[in-house]
């Protein structure tokens, strides 16, 4: 009697066995590299208990210290134009204008060879001229990370492809304290692992990444949560792959994050150093209304890997954002229309149709418009 083929896509035996070994020693790859990663994660904690914390620049301006401001840059103080260089970044009206005046004092700021004053021409020019010379704005990043800034090594790791020069851009600032690198480390470091590490793949987010995340979180840093729900909300694998994940603490991580970007404030780059801002000035619609979309959406990915009903979690969305839109809250607004024009982009496996309309928010925005320069250009991303 002839053997039995094997049928075309199945594996041999010695198919079988190779996928074991193979299985194996990944599995054992896997155990000491998440050894070392827990032992990091412990110096971490420890190097950072002393370390002061750095939220964001100081860069906002009042309209009563604008005179003052001006004196003090027309006496070359880097500072002081880089202050006003935001200053004018906000004011979009007249628009052209207002940010050639931005560029004017971010280059004269520069000019003075300012460490941070670099590091802002170069987000300037990202910012403002996406697709030209970026050579040149990258140029100034690294100028400035060579001084010595943590504004710099943070743009670096920024523009820096993946990979362990990335990693140690975002190391230097967030051991100098520089909160936002510290959730964008532990955020490169668990794509790292997923992309080019193969036995890491299915963890997301190991200890040091953990570590760096809690750390931020700890300093009030909304996207440090959503970088931890990872370990809920995005795996490729099967369930019995999938390290022990405590939902019930994902959960929270979900509200605490919801209820930090009520205390968000608004910067031209986008509030906590929103990187996906860098290359759009405002992005889907302002930083805190496009955190609000982002933090619904990660708390419902952790949703959505548990199975559960997600009825309750669309009516709780829609009752807090329509109370604080029909108070007259702008950027609850704006997450209305967005969401009404783009549900699917933010929950892309849900069930449910979008609770939202956008009228009458829509036109309210647009009367809203009138005294703000700003909701045009958040109503057209």
């Amino acid at each position: 009697m002839a053997p039995a083929k094997t049928p075309p896509g199945a594996l041999t035996p010695a198919q079988i066995k190779q996928y074991e070994r193979n299985r194996k020693k990944e599995e054992v790859e896997r155990k000491k590299l998440l050894q070392k990663a827990a032992q990091k994660a412990k110096k971490i904690t420890l190097s950072m208990v002393n370390v002061a914390p750095v939220m964001r620049p100081d860069v906002d301006v009042s309209e009563d210290e604008l005179e003052p401001l001006q004196a003090k840059a027309e006496q070359g103080d880097a500072a002081a134009m880089v202050r006003l260089g935001h200053y004018y970044m906000m004011h979009v009206e007249p628009r052209e204008a207002n940010v050639a005046k931005a560029g004017k004092w971010f280059k004269q700021a520069a000019e003075t060879g300012d460490a941070d004053a670099l590091a802002w021409l170069g987000l300037y020019m990202r910012m403002t001229q996406p697709k030209k010379d970026v050579a040149e704005a990258n140029g100034f990043f690294r100028e400035s990370a060579e001084k010595g800034s943590m504004l710099g090594e943070f743009f670096m790791g920024l523009v820096t492809e993946r990979g362990p020069e990335k990693l140690e851009w975002y190391e230097k600032a967030a051991k100098r304290g520089f909160v936002p690198a510290m959730h964008a480390l532990a955020e490169a470091i668990s794509e790292y692992n997923y992309y080019l590490v193969p036995s890491l793949k299915n963890v997301c987010v190991t200890p040091d990444a953990q570590a760096w995340g809690l750390i931020a979180a700890g300093h009030g840093d909304f996207k440090a949560y959503g970088v931890l729900m990872q370990e809920g909300a995005n795996f490729a694998g099967s369930e019995k792959e999938r390290p022990y994940v405590d939902y019930k603490k994902l959960e929270s991580y979900g509200q605490k994050q919801i209820e930090l970007i009520k205390t968000l404030k608004y910067t031209w780059y986008g509030s906590n150093f929103d990187c996906r801002l860098m290359i759009d000035r405002f992005s889907w619609g302002g930083p805190r209304a496009y955190a609000y979309l982002t933090a619904y959406s990660d708390a419902f990915m952790v949703l959505y890997r548990q199975k559960k009903n997600e009825a309750p979690f669309f009516k709780k969305f829609h009752d807090e954002i329509t109370k604080m839109a029909d108070a007259g809250d702008r950027d609850a607004m704006l997450v209305i229309v967005k969401a009404a024009k783009n549900w699917s982009f933010f929950f892309p496996f849900a069930k449910t149709p979008c609770p939202f309309k956008a009228e009458p928010y829509e036109s309210k925005l647009k009367e809203m418009a009138k005294s703000d320069p700003l909701i045009p250009f958040l109503l057209a991303k």
